[in-house]
Parts: C-alpha cells; sequence; structure tokens
C-alpha cells in the first residue's frame, strides 16, 4: 500500500479575499473623491450635483478637509447647499 503525496501549498484563506475587496473598496472610495475635487475646482457645486457624482458625497468632503482642503458650505434656499473650494492644501 502506497501513501499518496502530500501537498502543503497554502490555502486561498477568506482573510485574504477579504482583503481583496477591501482594496478594490480603497480604490472605488479614492475615485469618488478625487471626481468631488475635480468637481469642486471647477467652481461651486450644489448638494445636488455632488450627489449625482457620488452617494455619499459628505464622506468624501470630509475626507478631503482632513487632507487640508479647505471647503466652505453655505445654504441656499430649501435644502439647497451649495459647497464651494476656498482652498487647496
Amino acid at each position: 500500500m502506497t501513501q499518496h503525496a502530500l501537498d502543503f501549498t497554502p490555502l486561498t484563506t477568506p482573510y485574504a479575499m477579504h482583503e481583496a475587496e477591501l482594496a478594490a473598496e480603497r480604490d472605488r472610495l479614492a475615485t469618488s473623491k478625487a471626481r468631488i475635487l475635480a468637481r469642486l475646482r471647477q467652481g461651486p457645486a450644489t448638494n445636488a450635483e455632488l450627489n449625482i457624482i457620488c452617494f455619499r458625497y459628505g464622506a468624501r468632503i470630509m475626507e478631503l478637509r482632513r487632507e487640508g482642503h479647505d471647503i466652505d458650505k453655505a445654504h441656499d434656499h430649501d435644502g439647497v447647499w451649495v459647497y464651494r473650494l476656498v482652498g487647496q492644501p
């Protein structure tokens, strides 16, 4: 009777698959943030315009502010807010 050869190659773990998903999510958020910043560089934008670019535009604006971008927010009318890029780092 012969023994089968043992295979010691590492298996793909759920953690490795999870890391790939996290990397894809980081790329997606970075792209959304870049698109929001590009739009603000063109001039003032309303919350409705930014919502078309990214559903959670407020989170992306918060990230941009943490990176040093000076973004002003002013109430226009009836739930419409205008965002304006004042300064960059």
